[in-house]
């Protein structure tokens, strides 16, 4: 669901994304904004490194990473209870009747911004091969 939603996204709003790239006379549209979207990683095990050594996060069925904060995605069989999130990590529970439901999954009340409208924060699309990747987080730019 969350690759037919970037590819719907992107088409819902194609009309206010091609006038904002206008300006490149046809080299961007709106489809480009595809390569803009958070990638999952599945089936986690995530641990933040301290002074100390390393300390246990959780293990979740996928995340994304948003430059920032983590998004960590738990699938459940059980109804969804509320979502344990701090500055670090965004804890989203996802029931499975959720995944069967005709509703939003992909709402800004569940997820952050970056992951619902990824183009939000960009003026250009990004590219699928991006510059600069994870590198900045690694060296400790972010």
């Amino acid at each position: 669901r969350y690759f037919a939603f970037i590819v719907d996204n992107c088409d819902h709003s194609a009309e206010t994304l091609d006038a904002s790239l206008s300006w490149s006379g046809g080299l961007f549209s709106a489809n480009d904004f595809i390569f803009s979207a958070l990638w999952p990683l599945p089936d986690c095990v995530v641990s933040r490194s301290t002074d100390t050594g390393s300390e246990p996060v959780g293990n979740f069925d996928f995340v994304f990473w948003s430059g920032h904060q983590l998004i960590a995605v738990t699938l459940t069989g059980t109804p969804t209870h509320p979502d344990r999130t701090n500055e670090d990590v965004r804890h989203v529970i996802i029931g499975f009747a959720d995944l069967n439901s005709a509703d939003d999954l992909f709402t800004e009340q569940r997820f952050p911004p970056e992951l619902v409208n990824s183009w939000r924060f960009e003026t250009v699309p990004s590219s699928p091969f991006r510059p600069d990747g994870i590198r900045p987080v690694l060296e400790g730019e972010l």
